[in-house]
């Protein structure tokens, strides 16, 4: 089989993935709404389980007042371990000399329609 032939093959299969997905979050939906009726909080089978992760959420609306907190209290353990790998690299081209740090450029291969291409550009 040649690349156009595989590009057209994937492409035939996405699509019926797409047709199985909306019929599952229909599905999904349903089920929670019915779990919710029920005050359901899990539900298994002996394949399958539907249930609710709880998870804290922050929306912070003044970064400047928080950044000053932080400063202010030593209040570092509310902060997370990651660096944001595009402002890092802003910096290095810019001439900042970061001991210990490594950057590293990758590429994934995608294969999508055209209309999820040009929104990647």
């Amino acid at each position: 089989m040649n690349p156009i032939d595989l590009l057209h093959e994937i492409e035939k299969l996405k699509a019926k993935r797409d047709m199985y997905s909306d019929l599952i979050n229909g599905y999904t939906e349903q089920l929670e709404a019915l779990m919710t009726e029920e005050g359901e909080e899990c539900l298994e089978t002996a394949t399958a389980v539907a249930f609710y992760r709880k998870e804290t959420k922050v929306e912070v609306a003044d970064w400047d007042w928080l950044q000053q907190f932080i400063v202010a209290n030593n209040a570092l353990d509310i902060l997370q371990r990651r660096i944001s790998p595009a402002a890092l690299k802003r910096r290095v081209d810019a001439g900042a000399e970061l001991k210990g740090v490594t950057i590293r450029e990758s590429k994934t291969f995608i294969v999508g329609s055209k209309k999820h291409a040009q929104q990647e550009s």
